[in-house]
């Protein structure tokens, strides 16, 4: 209950400011990379490219969200039970 009361909540806080940098470096570049697709008609930026080039463009995605999406805010959620 105490959970559910807390959403109601609706004070700024520190931590806000940081989670809506990370929300804009990360949308805002992969928005405008979709509108210009879909300007060129190329809807799949990597449809015809070759299979292990989208494998390793992939797997850097993967790699660069771990490294910066790391911290120690997100503590592990059972860490008190």
């Amino acid at each position: 209950m105490t959970f559910l009361g807390g959403l109601r909540i609706w004070a700024w806080s520190a931590e806000y400011g940081l989670a809506l940098r990370f929300l804009a470096v990360f949308s805002v570049p992969l928005m405008l990379l979709d509108l210009i697709n879909e300007r060129r008609g190329d809807e799949y930026l990597l449809e015809t490219s070759w299979v292990p080039a989208r494998v390793a463009i992939g797997m850097a995605m993967m790699a660069f969200v771990t490294l910066f999406a790391a911290n120690q805010l997100n503590a592990f959620i059972y860490f008190r039970f």
